[in-house]
């Protein structure tokens, strides 16, 4: 059984081709983000057939599963592959060049887990995910928040 076949399993949600092909091509997109659109591009091209009502049908079961994650680009919809990892990880990825950067805070993340349950959102078992900017994209934009801090300690 592959990885992707035991995520489906362990959701309680039915592995389907259609789920399989979109989340191997959403794993194949880069930083394993991408529109509706970018994906019913991808998979016609893998030879899919699959209507784009079928995509989105699919990518919001998959999400009501905790499978993908969904955030707002302006005026696009990217959903993503949240990584599975151990409590305490975090994820930043920065919301213009998509970098991403992996930390594991135990404080900031039972915080994060905390403030959840008391805004009555369960947070499921993968790391949070941070949408940011970096630094070297605040330096480039103008009206982007450009006070510098100290980098986060690795550990």
């Amino acid at each position: 059984m592959t990885e992707i076949s035991e995520r489906f399993r362990d959701s309680g949600l039915a592995v389907t081709n259609c789920r399989l092909w979109i989340m191997e091509s959403l794993i194949a997109a880069p930083g394993m983000r991408s529109t509706v659109e970018s994906l019913f591009e991808a998979l016609r091209h893998r030879g899919r057939r699959l209507s784009l009502s079928t995509v989105y049908a699919a990518l919001r079961v998959m999400e009501a599963h905790h499978l993908v994650g969904r955030d707002l680009d302006g005026k696009k919809i990217i959903y993503w592959v949240p990584c599975t990892a151990a409590a305490g990880t975090l994820r930043f990825i920065c919301r213009y060049c998509k970098a991403e950067t992996t930390i594991h805070e135990r404080t900031l993340h039972e915080a994060l887990y905390r403030s959840a349950a008391e805004h009555g959102v369960a947070i499921g078992p993968n790391a949070p995910t941070l949408l940011i900017t970096c630094q070297q994209c605040a330096d480039r934009r103008p009206g982007v928040h450009k006070e510098r801090r100290p980098p986060l300690p690795s550990r």
